[in-house]
C-alpha cells in the first residue's frame, strides 16, 4: 500500500480517474503514448496495436506495409479496451498506421521497424548522458556532439507510481539529437547507438527507470505476495517510490503490450542493506516481466553493482554486504535461462555508486545482445565465469568458462584472492592464471585449503580478465553463513 500525504493521494486518484474515464467512459478513439508518431516496432514479429474506443465498437487497423485489403479488426471490450495483432516485415520505414471506427479515425506516422529494447532500474540506469550534478558521464561531450540519428528513437516513460496497474504512461518518441540524448539514460543511449552502428537497422529504446528504487517496487503484487515480509524492504511513507509494486504498476504494466526484443536492468544498490533475498527476488521479477510481455524466453540482461566503499561501509558494519548482493546477481545469471550479467568489478569508485564509464557498461550489454540475439558468435560477452574448485595438497585449482581466447595474462600474479582452511579464517593468497583455463591459488598460511574467495568486499578492484578485456565477477567457493 502506498502511503503518503493527502496531496499525493489526491494527485494519484485524479490521475487514475482520468485514465479510467478516457479508457472506459469516453467514446472517442484513443491510443496509448507508446503507439504514436515516430515509434519503432520490432521487426519480423507479431506486434500489438491497442487503444480504447466505445464499448462494442469495431476498430479497423491498417498498416501501410500491408496490402490495402489486409486490415485487422478488433472489438472494444466493456472497459473500452481493444487490441489488434500485426505482422511486421524486416527493418525499414518510414511507414504509417491508420486506425478507424465508424465515426472516428487516427493516424500514426513516421513509423520505423527495427529493434526495440526496454531499459529499466534505478539511478545507474536513469543517469542521463549529461550526467548528474557533480557526477559526470565519461565521453558525454563527444556523444552529445555526435548525437544526430533519426533512426535511433528514444521513449522516456515519465515516472509514475500506482497502487494498481494503469493502462498508459506519459512519454513520446523522439529521434536521437542533442537535446533528447542529453536527458536520456546514458546506458540506454550508448547501447542503442552501438546496435545502430553494428546492425544498421532502426533502433527504439524505451526507458522506464527511477532513482533510488528497490526491486520490490518493480515486482507485480502477485509476486510480492509470494515472499515473507521479512524478505522485503519495509514500506516507508516518506519514500513512496519504494512502495511494493508501485513502479511496476505505473511504468511496466502500461508498456508491457509493446513488443520488445529484450530488456536491460541496472539496479541493486537499493537492496544492498539486505542482499540475500535478492537471490529470489531478481529471478521472480524476470519471470513476471516475461509473463507480462508474453515471452517466456525474453532476453534479460542485467548489470552487477559496482564496488564502492564510502556509501556501503557508512551504512553498515558488514564490509562484505555488497559482495553478497553481487553473488545473488551472479547466481541468477547462471541459473536463469536467457539472461546475462554485465560485470562491473573494474568500474567501481570508492566515492560514488554511479560509475562514470556508462559507455563501457552499455558496450558490455551490447556484447550479450550481439552475441546471443544477432549472430555475432565469436564476440566475447561474459568474461571468465567461475565454475568449480578442486583442492590438491595446499593448492586450490579454480576452473572457468566463458572466455573467448583464455585469460588476459598468464603466470602473472593476481590480486584480491583469499584462502581459508578448516578454521574458516581467510588469508591473502597468491593466485596465478594458467594456460589450461585454471587459476591456482595458494597461501603459506593455509596448508589445507577448503575455500577460496575473490574480490569479496564492498570495495575491491578487478585483476582477473579474459583476452577480450572482460572481468570475472567476484565469487566464493564456500557457502558459509555471513
Amino acid at each position: 500500500m502506498i502511503a503518503g500525504n493527502a496531496q499525493y493521494y489526491r494527485s494519484l486518484l485524479i490521475a487514475l480517474a482520468s485514465l479510467f474515464l478516457s479508457a472506459g467512459g469516453y467514446a472517442e478513439l484513443r491510443l496509448p503514448s507508446l503507439v504514436s508518431d515516430g515509434m519503432v516496432l520490432q521487426q519480423d514479429s507479431a506486434v500489438t496495436i491497442w487503444g480504447w474506443a466505445r464499448e462494442g465498437q469495431e476498430v479497423q487497423v491498417q498498416a501501410s506495409w500491408h496490402k490495402p485489403t489486409n486490415s485487422h479488426s478488433a472489438i472494444a471490450n466493456p472497459d473500452g479496451r481493444w487490441s489488434a495483432e500485426l505482422e511486421t516485415p524486416g527493418a525499414g520505414g518510414p511507414y504509417d498506421i491508420q486506425v478507424r471506427t465508424t465515426d472516428d479515425s487516427l493516424s500514426v506516422s513516421n513509423i520505423l521497424i527495427g529493434e526495440v529494447w526496454l531499459c529499466s532500474g534505478q539511478s545507474n540506469m536513469a543517469m542521463p548522458v549529461l550526467g548528474f550534478k557533480d557526477q559526470p558521464v565519461e565521453g558525454s561531450q563527444e556523444a552529445l556532439l555526435a548525437s544526430r540519428d533519426d533512426r535511433l528513437r528514444l521513449f522516456s516513460a515519465r515516472v509514475q507510481l500506482a497502487e494498481k496497474p494503469v493502462e498508459d504512461v506519459e512519454g513520446q518518441w523522439i529521434p536521437a539529437k542533442l537535446e533528447s540524448v542529453a536527458r536520456f539514460s546514458a546506458v540506454g543511449y550508448f547501447f542503442g547507438n552501438r546496435l545502430r552502428e553494428t546492425l544498421d537497422v532502426p533502433v527504439g529504446m524505451i526507458l522506464a527507470a527511477r532513482s533510488s528504487s528497490a526491486i520490490e517496487s518493480w515486482l507485480p503484487s502477485d509476486a510480492i505476495l509470494e515472499f515473507s515480509p521479512n524478505d522485503l524492504i519495509e514500506e516507508d511513507p516518506e519514500i513512496p517510490h519504494r512502495a511494493h509494486s508501485s513502479l511496476y504498476n505505473g511504468m511496466i504494466a502500461p508498456v508491457s503490450p509493446y513488443k520488445i526484443r529484450g530488456a536491460l536492468w541496472y539496479q541493486g544498490e537499493g537492496n544492498r542493506h539486505d542482499p540475500l533475498p535478492y537471490a529470489r527476488l531478481l529471478p521472480r521479477m524476470i519471470q513476471s516481466w516475461r509473463h507480462a510481455f508474453g515471452d517466456s524466453q525474453l532476453p534479460f540482461y542485467f548489470a552487477q553493482i559496482a564496488p564502492n566503499v564510502e556509501r556501503y561501509n557508512e551504512l553498515t558494519r558488514k564490509q562484505t554486504r555488497a559482495a553478497y548482493l553481487r553473488e545473488t546477481q551472479f547466481q541468477t545469471s547462471k541459473n536463469v535461462p536467457h539472461t546475462g550479467m554485465v560485470v562491473t568489478l573494474d568500474l567501481g569508485s570508492p566515492h560514488t555508486v554511479h560509475p562514470p564509464q556508462k559507455w563501457e557498461v552499455a558496450n558490455r550489454f551490447a556484447y550479450f545482445a550481439l552475441n546471443r540475439q544477432y549472430g555475432f558468435a565469436p564476440l566475447g560477452a561474459t568474461g571468465p565465469v567461475f565454475q568449480n574448485a578442486t583442492f590438491e595438497d595446499s593448492i586450490a585449482i579454480l576452473s572457468f568458462t566463458g572466455m573467448t581466447h583464455g585469460f588476459q595474462n598468464y603466470e602473472v600474479p593476481l590480486e584480491h584472492f583469499a584462502l581459508a582452511g578448516p578454521d574458516r579464517i581467510f588469508h591473502p593468497a597468491k593466485a596465478v592464471a594458467k594456460r589450461d583455463g585454471t587459476v591456482h591459488v595458494s597461501s603459506k598460511l593455509v596448508q589445507e585449503p577448503v575455500a577460496v574467495r575473490y574480490a569479496w568486499k564492498n570495495w575491491t578492484e578487478a585483476s582477473l580478465f579474459d583476452s577480450a578485456g572482460l572481468p570475472a565477477s567476484s565469487f566464493r567457493t564456500d557457502d558459509w553463513s555471513w
